[in-house]
């Protein structure tokens, strides 16, 4: 039976994603115990609070990536490249802006972090943490525009891809920083 080009494209980008998923599974099972070990049970329990409160920001989306790759996937099929241009723009202005909102939100819960922990050394680690997860997910917004337009070209090889040299770059960065006692 031969495939299509883009049958090719989606088999090919669902091999990849399995792919990714189980070198996430093993990054997870091998730098869990390597940070819950170096941190400590007290200061890994401040990391994953503060994961847990960013991890909030993602409901912002409210949808809109999967939008982007809709009315993208419409306009590729109509031969628009116009449209498509204007759908890219607007949706990258307002997950900017939406990137803009969650560095605010950043920036206020890394204010009110005195008060979220009895000991003043501790409530300095947690609006580190806090400061470091919440930037990062600020950025992660208007790059939600770019997954989305791969998602309508079927690029799934392209953003698996990325994901997993994001992922390496997370696992790298984190054993250095943790490494050199950051």
């Amino acid at each position: 039976m031969q495939l299509s080009g883009a049958a090719k494209k989606v088999f090919s980008g669902s091999a990849l994603r399995v792919c990714n998923l189980l070198a996430a599974v093993v990054v997870s099972f091998l730098l869990i115990p390597f940070v819950v070990h170096s941190l400590g049970d007290r200061l890994y329990g401040f990391w994953s609070l503060a994961a847990t409160f960013v991890g909030y920001y993602g409901l912002l989306d409210l949808g809109l990536s999967a939008a982007v790759s809709q009315y993208v996937c419409v306009a590729i099929g109509q031969n628009d490249d116009v449209e498509c241009r204007k759908i890219f723009n607007t949706a990258f202005r307002i997950q900017s802006t939406l990137g803009a909102v969650v560095l605010l939100g950043t920036i206020v819960l890394a204010a009110a972090s005195p008060w979220l922990g009895h000991d003043p050394a501790e409530a300095s680690l947690f609006w580190k943490v806090i400061l470091v997860l919440g930037v990062n997910m600020a950025l992660v917004f208007p790059m939600k525009v770019y997954t989305g337009v791969l998602d309508a070209t079927l690029r799934f090889d392209i953003q698996t891809m990325l994901d997993f040299l994001g992922l390496m770059l997370r696992t790298i960065l984190t054993v250095v920083a943790i490494r050199a006692g950051w």
